[in-house]
């Protein structure tokens, strides 16, 4: 499911920072930089997670423009509801960006 991390994660769900990447870029890094498969590009702002009591932070790791919204420390059922929120958000807006 988008918007919910992977165990993998340690409870961090990797983002693009819209201010540093615009949709287009953000895609063309994760799929040809990354070599990662994706439909496209959706997106939540900082205040949508704000909104759902989830910090995001703008690490720039692994790479400049990297940031990760916060799960860590909630449980399960909490980050499944958080997700399903972030995705709503999301749907509303629509796709930013499809290749």
């Amino acid at each position: 499911m988008v918007f919910k991390p992977f165990p993998k994660d340690e409870g961090l769900l990797s983002v693009y920072n819209g201010e540093k990447f615009d949709v287009e870029s953000a895609y063309t890094h994760y799929t040809e930089l990354q070599k990662l498969a994706s439909a496209g590009v959706v997106g939540v702002s900082v205040s949508e997670c704000k909104a759902e009591s989830l910090n995001v932070i703008d690490d720039n790791d692994p790479f400049d423009g990297h940031s990760s919204i916060d799960f860590k420390d909630l449980p399960a059922k909490e980050i499944l509801k958080k997700a399903k929120m972030l995705k709503a958000k999301a749907q509303l807006r629509g796709w930013l960006y499809i290749r």
